[in-house]
């Protein structure tokens, strides 16, 4: 049924006031307007901090939402290490979903956990590494209730998607469904992007978070933080002694640590279909659509049935510089996933649609897809040239399909780790995230700024986006980036996705230091996107060697970076000619 417009379900609802009919209340209208299912149950039995035990003798407490009425209910749930209170009301814009409502009142029960060591539960808070243990132990304890009818389905976002891929491998057919928004089975793979330290993103988080069960190790001083060496000392710099985000920097490198963490190469067990929900500014995106493709390529029985939605979203809304428009609320999700819920747990509607919805930002609208990445995408290669001068965006750096043909003049910048270039916009989790203008930092002279002419018609880039580098530094470390750009008429210069590469990770699986001067090929990877280059704009692509505090600085020197307090400036050379064509590889899909 077509949702009704915002005013059109205003006038309903003082119309039911008015006439006070039993049978169109506003939960019934506002299922008719977000094309969701009618209630079934009115009536909710609230039971608080039961204290569900562990196999060593902890007690998680948890918080029950039964539907009034007989049973036995299929239960949804929820885990999560911010408080459980705060999962019972979630912001989506424009709408303020309550699940404890909506879930109970269509036959649900609903629950929500403090993870160990947080709030009301006891124990100890270590990051990740006692979620798939306390799933598992919360399942055996939910098969002994008498109000649960044995079908099992998990809720929710960031750390609390995570505890539901720590609860699939071993949960077998009881997990009847998943819907794990902005995150990845792969924590690693998000923490260390091209072996860099995801600081403001995981530094941010660690220390935002602590290890107290309420997080409270004082008001966190994060600027001072920030800037401080060497790297492993940051957290006491800014809050206080935090044991994981130590552990994560002295396993800077894929390890039995991370093995035991990591649900990545669990897949292959998980039975369970996900519905994965991300956003293109994510700090998840890159590995979440990854995910994706490993449920229907590895894992069994119904995990092929697994469902991919990507909005122009960063981690939980939409934030930035750009307007996207009514329908990128995230309110547009929560029919997908009240029907995901009603399919899988009452066997109640139908998967209608192809498995992948995406949101096209420029063009702003939604469209369906069969697979990804699309089928009709087609890799174009776009090339970088300049005179010897691309150092800012008023230099000559130019892009386009055309192979450099002739010997090309390099170009030339200098990196100093005391000043690097500032994080603007990104897949990161902190202030000014998502979609920013760069006109400013596209002023800098250690940015090199490569740019098409005005497009003549609309380029669609949607997929995997990678950057083939060809450079060298003066120094036996060091660090390049990438980002794209699309730039409007009126020279808004907005960022679509970025990547970074750890030279001494140039090679996966090698941890190497540089020959000074010589001249590497560097394999940038910008995870994906999804966006329509409107005629008149300009495609461009900015490179350089910082993107602080997104990334943490490297100091150019090689050696154990978590424990480096010295710097070096490091002279780095971009080559762009015959023999090595640095260039950006872009996922087009005609139109």
């Amino acid at each position: 049924m077509k949702r009704l417009a915002w005013g059109a379900l205003a006038s309903l609802l003082i119309l039911s006031a008015l006439l006070g009919s039993a049978w169109i209340s506003k939960y019934r209208l506002l299922a008719l307007y977000l094309g969701i299912s009618q209630p079934t149950h009115s009536g909710i039995v609230v039971k608080e901090n039961v204290m569900v035990p562990m196999r060593d003798g902890v007690r998680l407490a948890t918080d029950l939402f039964l539907p009034k009425g007989e049973g036995p209910f299929p239960v949804i749930l929820v885990r999560l290490p911010y408080g459980k209170d705060g999962a019972r009301s979630m912001d989506l814009g424009r709408f303020q979903f309550r699940p404890a409502i909506f879930f109970t009142q269509r036959g649900n029960v609903l629950i929500t956990q403090d993870t160990r060591g947080r709030y009301a539960s006891e124990g100890d808070f270590y990051a990740f590494r006692d979620e798939r243990e306390d799933g598992e132990d919360m399942l055996r304890w939910l098969k002994e209730q008498p109000w649960f009818n044995g079908s099992v389905a998990t809720f929710g976002g960031s750390y609390f998607g995570f505890t539901q891929w720590a609860l699939a491998p071993n949960a077998g057919t009881t997990l009847k469904c998943m819907v794990p928004l902005v995150i990845t089975s792969d924590i690693y793979a998000s923490m260390f992007r091209g072996g860099a330290f995801s600081y403001l993103s995981t530094g941010g988080w660690a220390m935002g978070v602590g290890e107290n069960k309420d997080g409270d190790l004082g008001k966190p001083k994060y600027e001072e933080g920030m800037w401080h060496l060497p790297l492993i000392d940051a957290d006491e710099a800014c809050v206080g002694d935090i044991d994981f985000y130590n552990d994560w920097l002295l396993h800077y490198k894929r390890d039995a640590y991370w093995d035991s963490i990591n649900l990545c190469d669990d897949i292959q067990d998980i039975e369970t279909p996900s519905l994965l929900i991300t956003g293109w500014y994510d700090l998840f995106v890159g590995d979440q659509v990854r995910d994706f493709n490993r449920l229907l390529e590895e894992a069994g029985g119904q995990a092929k049935e697994s469902r991919l939605i990507v909005g122009p979203w960063v981690h939980g809304g939409v934030e930035g510089d750009v307007e996207f428009g009514k329908d990128a609320s995230l309110v547009s999700v929560l029919p997908d996933v009240m029907n995901w819920f009603d399919y899988w747990l009452r066997d109640k509607g139908s998967l209608a649609g192809k498995p992948v919805r995406i949101f096209v930002m420029g063009e702003n609208r939604w469209r369906e897809e069969s697979s990804w990445p699309p089928e009709k995408m087609q890799i174009q290669p776009y090339y970088i040239h300049s005179q010897g001068n691309a150092r800012s965006a008023d230099g000559n750096g130019t892009l386009d399909t055309t192979p450099p043909g002739t010997e090309e003049p390099m170009d030339r910048f200098t990196y100093n780790p005391a000043d690097p270039v500032p994080t603007t916009g990104g897949t990161f989790l902190g202030p000014n995230m998502g979609p920013r203008d760069q006109t400013e930092v596209e002023k800098r002279e250690d940015v090199l700024v490569y740019t098409t002419k005005p497009l003549t018609e609309p380029v669609e880039v949607t997929g995997p986006i990678r950057f083939v580098l060809y450079a060298s530094s003066s120094c036996e470390d060091t660090d390049f980036t990438a980002k794209l750009v699309d730039v409007h008429p009126d020279d808004l210069s907005i960022n679509l996705q970025e990547g970074i590469i750890r030279a001494r990770f140039r090679d996966p699986g090698k941890e190497e230091p540089l020959v000074p001067g010589e001249v590497y090929r560097y394999d940038i990877d910008l995870w994906s996107t999804s966006n329509l280059f409107l005629e008149g704009h300009r495609i461009r692509v900015q490179i350089s060697s910082s993107n602080f505090p997104h990334f943490d600085r490297n100091l150019n020197i090689f050696g154990p970076y978590a424990h480096q307090t010295e710097m070096a400036v490091a002279k780095q050379i971009v080559y762009h000619d015959k023999e090595r064509p640095s260039h950006i590889l872009l996922p087009i899909v005609p139109r």
